[in-house]
């Protein structure tokens, strides 16, 4: 009798537990043990299906976090355009006040960074008192308090959805190590059921399943 491999996946080890069970009552003598595989299995199938019910709004939520990021990205280039305009054309005190590091400290963040660089350039822009940025302050200030309410959706709504996955996951892992530790009880039971029969352990016992 063999099982899967320790490092095996889920699937495998709810196949292999589907037709175990099944196994299991062919025979009076272990049918009785064929329920607590199938309880094993369906715990690891359940969490299993949860997770995957996660996939698609998963999916969802990091497409909706990226198009929020090329949103903020093209707002940082817009305004790092018109500072330089507001200098005469080119990098001068409105600029670096908002870009003291340059445009690239501000847009090379990605993903969950954007939020932290989009807000100090924004802090910066309504700190300063230079007198340049005050028509500067009136026209970006609501472009910039939406962009980052925006952002911060979309991060939390990514974030959120993620750890709920990671969740699921630590408990499809312990479900795992249940399965796994019962198929090699179930297989001890089996030998004694029936010691020296290979043809009757093959039977009960399905073939472990080969890695596609």
């Amino acid at each position: 009798m063999r099982k899967y491999r320790n490092d095996a996946t889920t699937e495998p080890r709810i196949e292999f537990g589907i037709e175990l069970a099944e196994g299991l009552r062919l025979f009076p003598e272990t049918e009785e043990h064929a329920a607590v595989v199938d309880q094993a299995t369906d715990a690891l199938d359940n969490v299993a299906m949860e997770r995957r019910k996660l996939k698609k709004p998963r999916l969802k939520a990091r497409v909706k976090l990226k198009f929020e990021g090329y949103l903020t990205d093209t707002m940082l280039r817009q305004v790092s355009n018109e500072a330089q305009s507001a200098d005469g054309g080119r990098r001068g005190p409105v600029f670096d006040t908002l870009y003291p590091d340059g445009l690239s400290a501000a847009v090379d963040p990605a993903g969950t960074q954007q939020l932290p660089a989009t807000q100090a350039v924004f802090s910066r822009m309504m700190l300063s008192n230079h007198p340049n940025l005050t028509t500067f302050k009136q026209k970006w200030e609501p472009a910039f308090k939406d962009r980052i309410a925006a952002l911060t959706a979309a991060i939390d709504a990514y974030t959120a959805i993620n750890q709920q996955d990671a969740n699921l996951f630590a408990i499809e892992m312990a479900a795992r190590d249940d399965h796994g530790l019962l198929v090699d009880k179930i297989a001890g039971l089996v030998r004694a059921a029936f010691p020296n029969d290979r043809n009757k352990q093959d039977i009960i016992f399905p073939a472990p399943p080969t890695r596609k």
